[in-house]
């Protein structure tokens, strides 16, 4: 069963809801915008709706994927792999010749089950830094800095997620290295500004 639901969680993550909802508006999202087959890039190139339903799809299947895990396994060490696998398939699609998205929405539903507190707080400090700066990427990043901190200081007897926070977060933040290049040199998008060109 285990096996199973590894790949299960691996197949689930990697379907690109993004792309999938804007190619229903005619739009080719990986040759749009940042061509990134994330939310994000789906809020700047087909429209609010489309990114908000994608961003709440991708939030979903990391839960789902635990969920179902922490249903039918036994040991916690499991289900937390069945949550990494999920974050895999969505930034290492099968669908998408093993490309995807920068891993925080899927991320964000594997913790929303497994360290809820400690995931809405990471979303408060997501949500201060879009506020102040109005980049989703460095909100992200902000909010990846401080998600494992604050397992640390809530879940300090669990090692396990302590260790596997700090993974997540790091390969997250990883995945954001273009982006924090341009917000070194200033050329970040912000939000509400139009993705039809390749962002440099």
């Amino acid at each position: 069963m285990f096996w199973i639901l590894l790949i299960f969680a691996y197949l689930l993550g990697s379907v690109p809801f993004s792309v999938i909802f804007a190619n229903m508006k005619g739009i080719n999202l990986l040759e749009c915008g940042s061509r990134n087959p994330g939310s994000t890039n789906a809020f700047r190139c087909a429209g609010p709706f489309v990114g908000t339903a994608a961003l709440i799809c991708d939030i979903l299947k990391g839960f789902l994927a635990v969920w179902i895990a922490d249903l039918l396994l036994e040991p916690i060490w499991q289900v937390y792999l069945v949550g990494v696998f999920a974050i895999l398939g969505h930034t290492k699609s099968l669908f998408l010749g093993f490309k995807g998205g920068k891993a925080i929405a899927t991320s964000s539903g594997v913790f929303l089950y497994i360290a809820t507190w400690p995931i809405l707080m990471a979303a408060v400090i997501f949500a201060i830094t879009l506020l102040l700066w109005r980049m989703v990427s460095l909100a992200s990043i902000m909010g990846g800095i401080a998600f494992p901190l604050f397992v640390l200081l809530t879940d300090f007897k669990n090692p396990l997620l302590i260790l596997i926070s700090f993974a997540v977060a790091a390969y997250a933040i990883w995945r954001h290295r273009g982006n924090i290049e341009r917000i070194r040199r200033g050329t970040e998008q912000k939000i509400f500004e139009k993705g039809k060109k390749r962002v440099k």
